[in-house]
């Protein structure tokens, strides 16, 4: 039958979309931050972090979006981002600024591809099996 092989283009190609678009969320979040503009240290300080945080955090958006992009990185480019993501919902809840909704939806997202690609990033020695399937099943 075409129709589930279509299916799986169509979803392999979405998946693909959305590793682009959080790859660029999170460059495009982060790169300012490494500028340290006076508003994001206004923001920062208001809600009780330092300039070093922020600047700490931009790298970590900046890093974590590029590490989305390879198969064997995506995992560790959504896990370490999913933190910084429940930061951010902890700081707008707490502090009364903006919804802690476009937090929640990207933890949602990452949580996402971790499920597609943490398969991808475990070591074939660990496989105890001895078999591929656990990487093939996930390209």
């Amino acid at each position: 039958m075409q129709i589930p092989s279509t299916l799986s283009k169509l979803g392999n190609a979405l998946f693909s979309v959305l590793i682009a678009l959080m790859t660029a969320q999170f460059v495009l979040a982060g790169i300012p931050k490494l500028f340290m503009l006076e508003a994001d240290i206004r923001g920062f300080n208001n809600w009780g972090y330092s300039t070093a945080f922020l600047f700490f955090i931009g790298v970590m958006e900046s890093v974590c979006g590029i590490l989305l992009i390879p198969r064997k990185t995506a995992a560790y480019g959504a896990i370490m981002p999913i933190t910084v993501m429940i930061g951010a919902a902890y700081t707008h809840i707490t502090s009364g600024i903006e919804s802690p909704v476009p937090a929640l939806v990207n933890i949602a997202l990452l949580l996402l591809i971790l499920s597609k690609r943490l398969p991808n990033s475990i070591p074939r020695s660990l496989n105890k099996s001895g078999d591929d399937q656990t990487n093939s099943d996930h390209r």
